[in-house]
């Protein structure tokens, strides 16, 4: 094991990898990561993973500005998403809802004072695992902040207007880089050359995924009471935005930012979300059960009983009474076209091309109110 994390180490440090060669010590640093993570009794937040996984994130952050065309094909932000990130936010958040578990039982013991004592232990050690959380998700925004100034900088993707030198060091000091993300431009933008476009569909799934970090870390620093205002969510949203005006016809972003409006309770804007995620140019294919799932809750809100009745703190109930008919149109509108749903669509009446006209109208004029 010691061998091969040298071997992994050596590598990082070469500067002078070509593509072919950083893709190979990517696989190499994987195989470590993997055979590290099947050692008994591994410690997943110890020292030696860790430095596993920062050297697979800096091999990839090499890889992605050297060559991000080829990156970009096979999806290499995703990848390094995956290996280097995600795995650890889901083993914060498997302990988290361990210690949580642990300590429910232990307040249903018999010695109420035993019982106390166990669930003080058990909101110490929760407020600590959150607080390593709440550290790795700023080290990681960082990270990424980072990786998407040196791609700017790079690949000339800010306009001349925009600062010459970037101070990498205190992007995630200043609203977490935001001044840096409204600089940058369009990959629909005319004029970039193939190797630009290729980068800022990049920066839009860095971006994507630096909201997915700043939602993270709403989830687990806030009280749930909280978690339906929708200011506080402005961080992650901001990224998300800007991920879609950096490449607005990629599904992804759209996805997510629809994932906060259910946060907020706000499925109008959800619905439509998804639905611009599903009918983008590179469409995200999850917003189909996704938005399937918005409209069942939709209807089971003005289903249940007791919905005549106005929800005093945020009008969900008399919002979704109000959408009801147009929740319902959109939802067979959606089947009707989906290929995969054809065959229990035929047992349904034809939708009446007026009908289907002016919802079509209804649906676009809502699109770009939301986009507005």
């Amino acid at each position: 094991m010691a061998g091969v994390d040298t071997t992994v180490s050596q590598g990082v440090g070469d500067t002078t990898a070509n593509t072919a060669e950083l893709t190979k010590m990517i696989r190499s640093a994987g195989e470590a990561l993997d055979q590290a993570l099947h050692t008994p009794n591994v410690d997943y937040f110890g020292t030696h993973l860790e430095g596993l996984r920062n050297d697979i994130l800096e091999l990839f952050r090499r890889l992605l500005v050297r060559n991000p065309f080829s990156s970009h094909r096979k999806d290499a932000v995703s990848k390094m998403w995956f290996r280097a990130i995600y795995p650890t936010i889901e083993q914060y958040r498997a302990k988290i809802r361990q210690v949580e578990i642990a300590g429910q039982a232990g307040r249903s013991t018999d010695n109420a004072k035993s019982s106390d004592v166990i669930a003080v232990e058990a909101r110490k050690q929760i407020s600590q695992w959150r607080a390593r959380l709440h550290t790795f998700l700023h080290a990681s925004t960082g990270t990424l902040l980072r990786l998407v100034a040196e791609l700017a900088e790079a690949h000339a993707l800010m306009p001349s207007t925009a600062p010459g030198v970037l101070d990498r060091q205190t992007l995630d000091t200043h609203a977490y880089g935001l001044e840096l993300v409204d600089s940058l431009k369009s990959e629909l933008h005319v004029g970039l050359t193939p190797v630009q476009r290729a980068t800022l569909a990049i920066v839009s799934k860095l971006l994507t995924h630096l909201g997915d970090l700043a939602r993270y870390r709403t989830l687990y620093a806030k009280k749930p009471n909280d978690m339906d205002a929708s200011h506080v969510w402005q961080l992650a949203k901001g990224f998300y935005r800007n991920a879609i005006r950096v490449a607005p016809h990629r599904g992804q972003a759209h996805n997510q930012l629809a994932v906060i409006f259910g946060y907020e309770r706000n499925s109008l804007e959800g619905v439509f979300a998804y639905y611009r995620a599903l009918t983008s140019q590179y469409r995200f294919i999850p917003a189909e059960a996704n938005l399937r799932t918005i409209l069942d809750n939709a209807l089971r809100a003005v289903d249940k009983p007791g919905a005549r009745s106005v929800d005093a703190t945020s009008g969900y109930v008399y919002c979704e009474q109000r959408m009801y008919d147009k929740f319902t149109m959109l939802r067979y509108l959606f089947a009707y076209h989906q290929p995969q749903a054809k065959e229990t669509v035929k047992q349904l009446a034809p939708l009446l091309p007026e009908a289907e006209t002016a919802l079509v109208a209804e649906i676009r004029r809502a699109c770009t109110a939301f986009v507005r």
